[in-house]
This record gives structure tokens, sequence and C-alpha cells, in this order.
């Protein structure tokens, strides 16, 4: 969406410690040495734009953490989604995975989560910034953003009438934020893993040590060997399992490098891989093979 034709919607009082803009991601751009990004949680995201009646590629604000404060500039309709940061308007609390009409001149705010990581918020319409590679998909680490959100930005978005009536999603579709289970795809090198390693990877418990945009770092008791060989460098996904020289996993995230060489295991189902997103350090996950 071109910006210049877009208007101002909301107003940045207080940024959240990582406040960007997402859309479904940037894909056919491998090649090119560029990540496919996108949201984190990607069934959060799906959520929120079938509550708009929007399409996959309408940019959304993807909020880390919380603390995220805005002004309403002008009426519209938001969704909101993913980790559970209290919202509220005018200090009245909001539903997570609604639909809300907001009025100019309101006060919307996040706290801090209390379950999860990554919260989304939508407008209807989409919000507005200047694609790239005909995308909207933020990635810091190669300084693509549609727009810079800070203290005192301003968010458009297309002028759009308010729903009249806003909806939710019934909690028995709501995916957990809290799976400790991880389906894992076999693929890559996992043919060249032995039988005992195979086993060894789904008989322990996993402790998140760190995890960003790029990955999440995962450490066990007992270190897993790799026998098959020095390999080449070759294309990743996010959900890729790598296993390091130390036998330890690195679960890729939207915003890993588009080649590597470590061994790789498998690869998370989407489902797991948007659950450990939304893991925090110090938690604990279990793997599981799917037939």
């Amino acid at each position: 969406m071109n910006p210049n034709q877009a208007q101002p919607i909301l107003r940045v009082i207080r940024a959240a410690p990582l406040t960007q803009l997402q859309d479904g991601g940037r894909f056919g751009a491998l090649h090119l040495g560029f990540s496919h990004s996108g949201p984190m949680d990607s069934r959060a995201f799906t959520h929120n734009y079938q509550l708009l009646d929007d399409n996959e590629h309408a940019a959304q604000v993807e909020i880390a953490l919380g603390g995220l404060m805005l002004e309403v500039l002008a009426d519209c309709t938001i969704a909101i989604s993913g980790a559970y940061m209290k919202p509220t308007l005018d200090n009245k609390p909001l539903t997570n995975y609604c639909a809300h009409n907001l009025k100019q001149g309101q006060r919307l705010q996040f706290a801090f989560a209390k379950y999860g990581i990554y919260a989304y918020l939508a407008v209807k319409g989409g919000f507005a910034g200047k694609a790239f590679l005909e995308s909207y998909a933020t990635t810091d680490r190669l300084g693509i953003s549609a727009q810079t959100i800070g203290d005192g930005s301003i968010l458009s978005a297309q002028a759009i009438t308010q729903i009249s009536e806003p909806r939710g999603v019934s909690r028995g579709n709501i995916d957990t934020l809290q799976q400790h289970t991880l389906d894992v795809i076999p693929a890559y090198q996992y043919d060249n893993f032995s039988l005992e390693m195979h086993e060894l990877f789904t008989a322990q418990d996993y402790q998140i040590q760190a995890g960003d945009r790029m990955g999440t770092r995962l450490r066990a008791e007992e270190a897993l060997s790799f026998t098959g060989g020095e390999l080449l460098s070759e294309g990743l996904l996010p959900g890729a399992i790598q296993i390091t020289n130390e036998g330890q996993p690195i679960v890729l995230q939207q915003d890993a490098q588009s080649l590597g060489g470590y061994p790789k295991i498998g690869a998370l189902s989407e489902s797991s891989r948007c659950a450990l997103a939304q893991s925090k350090p110090g938690d604990t996950v279990r793997f599981r093979f799917l037939s």
C-alpha cells in the first residue's frame, strides 16, 4: 500500500522493545540472500486477517514483549492476537483474538506479556508502508523495513469504514501458546543421523537458552553427534533444526540466513515452530517425529 495514499490512524506514544511491520512474508528471494521474515507466530497473524476479512499480505504490527501505547487518530477497526499483553482501550480491558472498533482520541495500550512473546495488532485494510520485493516484512539484520516504528511514529492505513459487528475467535479454535511437545518432520540429513541419535533426540528435555527472530537455541543434558561427514552449504527454511558442533540444536526462525552447512535432523511443523517462538528462555520442550 502506498503510504502517500493512506490515512494516519495511530500515533505511537511508547514503542515496545520490538515494534515492527510484518506481512505474510517475503517469498521468492532466498536465492538473493533475503530471509522469508514475516510473523514469528503465523497462527496468530492468520487469526487477525480472518477477523478483519483482509488478505494475508495486509501488514500488521508485531509487538515483542509488550509495553506499546498508542493514540487513536481516526475511527478504525483493529484485531489483536498472539501473546497475552492485557490490552486496554481507555483503561478498559480488550479481549484477545477479537476485533474491536476504536474511536478518534482513544488510547490503546498493551502491558508486558503474561503469556508468550509476540502479539499482533492489525487494522482493517492493513497498515501502510514502503514495500521491498513486493513485501512489507521487516528484516532488521538486513536493514529492511517498510517503516521504522518508535516513539512518536505515525502509523497509517487505508481509510476504511468500521466493521458494524466486530467478531472474535472461539476459544476452542485458539492454538495454545504453551505447547511443550514439538512435532518434527524428518528432513534434510535425517537419514544420516544414526538410529541411536534419533532415539536420543526424542528421549530428553531441551531447555530454551535464548531466542530471537533468527533462531532459538536449545540445550539438553546429552549432546547429539553426527557421523554423516562434511556437508556443503544448502538452502534453509524457518523451522529447520540445526545440530551444532557442540551437539546442541538451534531451530531457525523467520529472519534466519538463507544458507547453512550444519547438519539438520528435521524441521518443525508450522504450528510447533510458532509455539517455540512464543516460548521464553528457561522453558523446556521435547521433540517427537511425525510419521
